[in-house]
């Protein structure tokens, strides 16, 4: 179906329009889109139980058991659980604190003054000029709050990025942590830079501080349900599965900011499209990415007006060899979905310790990422009551509980990063994190085997290449009743 004439000069005009409304530094700097805490985790207020009447108070009982069924109805844990259940207290009892140990935190922003961290904070900096980008400390507080309580005589070097930092500013934030001898390093961000080499950057950074010795902690991201990844096709249009070619974004009307990203892994020339669907006439292009010749991604990032709206990967003629195909949606769902393969960027450094989310009742959270053979490095608690916010989800609140750990570790003996990885994998229970029993074996004389120091999942080197000529036929199979069928679609 391709766009009539005077269509397409519309789209062009409303395209330059709309653009403005995204932040100069997506397209100019390569910067990346803002850490998230995912777009499908909720954040819900909890009162603390300690700030009810009195016990004896029959008011009282009935308040205790109605917040109970409501943080077992949302799957909200307790702090002093969630330590409990990660073996960060069983340390604590026997003397293991994390006494002598730095923790850097990389985030958006930090409130250094907040009464739950700031008797931790060592030092504090901001990496970027502009004030607003740093406004909400609210989600980097709660992270630096959460490695406070796990390792509680640590000290804490808070490193700002902003809401939409660089690959430079991220790169000064982390050398800067390295400047102060951190021992660990915990980023609970995810980024989605616009280039390939960016993503490389951000790796290469995280590498200079387990280079340095730093032990490195990240999340795996929210985006199992804003993930596709499968064989991409010689020539034409990528199947999304045996019937589509379009995979449909949201689970039903779009508006606002719109991010994409597609990558690959061969010398194939895919380009990316982002097509609206109006029933009863051609539908119009939105957006494109059809620049790169190399690099091996193309990215959008586009403000777009209420509508429905999917993705298309158009595959140019000449490569035998198509590979495998990466499409990521940093704001929306999607309707074709595939968890494997949903870490993001920095994850895909060598050594780094990646981190999912885990429910109270210890299966894995449906919008956790997961690597590309099914997995991450280790797991830990989310939907943890915290000052800094609340109730906290995601796989950024169950990081900083890897990070704490780590910390813990650090503490009994000088091991390399890929010791102290090897042993927290090691001696975790299904998937559960074990800080004491990490800590106690690191009292014990122990070899790492080589086998046991992996890459990060969603490892790999993306390269492509190839001219671009003019702009496709828009896929098979688009219709109105797929809108439709697009909102009633679920993320596994």
């Amino acid at each position: 179906m391709r766009p009539r004439g005077q269509t397409t000069v519309l789209v062009v005009t409303v395209l330059l329009l709309v653009s403005t409304a995204v932040p100069v530094s997506v397209f100019l700097t390569g910067g990346t889109i803002d850490p998230t805490t995912g777009d499908d985790v909720p954040t819900i207020e909890t009162a603390d139980a300690s700030d009810a009447p009195d016990a004896g108070d029959v008011e009282t009982s009935r308040e205790a058991r109605q917040r109970q069924r409501i943080r077992e109805r949302i799957d909200v844990v307790d702090q002093h659980d969630a330590l409990q259940r990660v073996g960060a207290f069983e340390a604590h009892t026997h003397g293991i604190t994390g006494e002598g140990v730095t923790v850097g935190v990389v985030g958006r922003s930090f409130d250094a003054d907040a009464e739950s961290v700031a008797t931790h904070v060592a030092d504090h900096e901001r990496f970027g000029g502009r004030l607003r980008p740093y406004r909400d400390t609210a989600h980097g507080t709660a992270v630096a709050e959460i490695v406070a309580e796990t390792a509680p005589e640590s000290e804490l070097y808070l490193a700002a990025v902003g809401s939409e930092p660089t690959t430079d500013r991220y790169d000064d934030a982390v050398r800067w942590l390295v400047a102060n001898d951190v021992d660990v390093v915990v980023d609970s961000g995810s980024y989605f830079p616009r280039t390939a080499n960016a993503s490389a950057n951000l790796s290469r950074t995280a590498q200079y501080a387990i280079d340095h010795g730093a032990i490195y902690v990240t999340s795996a991201g929210n985006y199992a349900g804003h993930h596709w990844s499968g064989d991409g096709t010689a020539a034409g249009w990528v199947n999304f599965s045996a019937t589509d070619q379009a995979n449909y974004l949201g689970e039903g009307t779009v508006s606002g900011r719109v991010s994409l990203r597609a990558q690959w892994d061969t010398a194939a020339d895919y380009d990316l499209y982002l097509y609206r669907d109006l029933p009863g006439s051609d539908d119009p292009v939105v957006a494109k990415s059809t620049r790169r010749s190399r690099g091996g991604m193309e990215a959008i990032d586009v403000a777009v007006p209420e509508g429905h709206y999917y993705v298309a990967l158009y595959a140019r003629e000449g490569v035998a060899s198509p590979g495998t195909v990466q499409l990521f949606s940093a704001r929306h769902r999607l309707g074709n979905t595939d968890a494997a393969g949903s870490v993001v960027a920095p994850t895909t450094g060598h050594g780094i310790i990646t981190v999912g989310a885990i429910g109270s009742h210890g299966s894995v959270r449906s919008y956790s990422s997961l690597g590309r053979d099914g997995s991450v490095d280790l797991a830990a608690p989310d939907g943890v009551e915290t000052d800094s916010v609340g109730a906290f989800y995601g796989t950024s609140a169950a990081t900083p509980f890897v990070g704490g750990a780590a910390a813990l570790v650090a503490s009994q003996g000088n091991l390399t990063p890929a010791q102290t990885e090897f042993l927290l994998e090691r001696t975790s229970r299904t998937g559960d994190l074990d800080a004491y029993a990490a800590a106690s074996a690191a009292r014990r004389p122990f070899d790492v085997p080589e086998s046991a120091v992996t890459g990060a999942p969603g490892d790999g080197n993306w390269t492509g290449g190839g001219a671009n000529v003019s702009d496709p036929v828009a896929p098979s199979g688009v219709n109105a009743s797929a809108a439709g069928e697009a909102s009633e679609a679920r993320a596994p």
